[in-house]
């Protein structure tokens, strides 16, 4: 983002300054809703949220919607240049969208910015962002054991700093994989963009030797099996 910021002329300020162009008619929106429902007073909330995709054949996709309260309020069809209420008996919801249905010409707008502007900003960033989001870090994996009392282990697998972030780990015992009694921890993110998670399960201690921590990720052409008395990266 940052060699975006350098190389396409003052696009965060141009940015900045769009979104404050915003703020004006952003908060007489938020005033309309608060006439619709007759709220003269009080904490109110007006939020709008967009994006867009482009797939590898070609095909565009977009989504536009409002929120109103922490609840959503309308969206737009880009197709039929409509917006839709998700609550009928939304009576708020219901005379915006007569009047926003109307103003065909300011949806045929926000057609265009879904599937040409919106696109045209997705393939820079992608662009610029290949680099990052790109790349691959191998896991780094370490297995350890715990005696949690006579006759009974709990062994951890820790996967340290890998990206992207999907990963698949599992237990295995005697090559086959093995989930009961197996407890998954979420997908965390590290400070420098990489990912850890772990997994564990209690076992009987005398059979600790047939388990291996498996792991799957796209950095790793082969998975990658680890026993309890392996420590690597």
């Amino acid at each position: 983002m940052e060699k975006l910021g350098r190389n396409v002329g003052p696009f965060w300020t141009a940015k900045s300054k769009g979104m404050q162009n915003w703020e004006a008619p952003f908060r007489a929106a938020l005033v309309d809703r608060q006439n619709y429902y007759n709220q003269s007073e009080g904490l109110h909330t007006w939020q709008y949220l967009y994006g867009c995709r482009l797939s590898k054949d070609g095909q565009k996709g977009g989504y536009m919607q409002y929120g109103y309260d922490g609840r959503d309020f309308l969206s737009f069809d880009k197709e039929t240049l409509i917006w839709a209420a998700t609550n009928a008996a939304d009576t708020g919801a219901q005379m915006a969208k007569k009047e926003w249905d109307c103003d065909t010409e300011t949806n045929k707008k926000k057609k265009h910015y879904l599937e040409e502007t919106c696109i045209h900003f997705l393939q820079t960033f992608v662009t610029y962002g290949n680099e990052s989001l790109l790349r691959k870090e191998a896991p780094l994996v370490k297995v350890a054991h715990k005696v949690v009392h006579e006759g009974l282990t709990t062994l951890i697998c820790q996967i340290y700093g890998f990206y992207p972030k999907a990963i698949n780990a599992t237990w295995m015992k005697d090559g086959a994989v093995w989930e009961q009694e197996t407890f998954l921890g979420d997908v965390i993110p590290n400070s420098d963009g990489t990912y850890h998670a772990w997994l564990s399960i209690q076992i009987n201690s005398k059979d600790r030797g047939h388990y291996q921590c498996h792991v799957e990720h796209a950095s790793q052409p082969q998975p990658l099996e680890f026993s309890v008395w392996e420590m690597s990266g």
